[in-house]
């Protein structure tokens, strides 16, 4: 039984190697809606770690790496160039920040409003330490 413990309790830290979620009120930035204008082609690449390049040709097309999302396992990219077709004056390539405040209020107020529970990630070590002094004493 106590192998059977140990063996749990070194299973435990393995979890801390995935990714780890966004805050409720998190807002993600790295999005084509946030760099798309008049003037500014943009695309959406989606990589990985066991291929972290994938977006890398988009740079022999032209365009420039923006941003990259949440995530360390799986991830998008943003990239942008200027738009060939354009007519117009040049238009600096960047986040519309007035949008990202928006949606930001936005996801604050949701995270305020929701039902969500506290992270309870101590959760499970309790439980397993509630098994394992339940069965010392059952032992004992």
């Amino acid at each position: 039984m106590r192998t059977l413990v140990i063996a749990l309790l070194l299973a435990l830290p393995a979890s801390a190697l995935a990714d780890v979620a966004p805050p409720d009120d998190y807002v993600e930035t790295c999005d084509v809606k946030y760099y798309s204008k008049p003037g500014v082609v943009c695309q959406s690449c989606s990589a990985w770690h066991g291929d972290a390049d994938a977006c890398k040709p988009l740079g022999e097309q032209g365009f420039a790496e923006q941003c990259r999302t949440w995530g360390a396992s799986t991830w998008d990219e943003v990239w942008c160039k200027a738009d060939p077709a354009w007519t117009g004056e040049p238009v600096a390539i960047g986040v519309d920040q007035e949008q990202v405040r928006r949606d930001q209020k936005k996801a604050k107020r949701k995270a305020l409003l929701s039902c969500s529970q506290a992270e309870g990630g101590g959760v499970g070590l309790l439980a397993l330490l509630a098994l394992a002094l339940t069965c010392r004493r059952r032992r004992g």
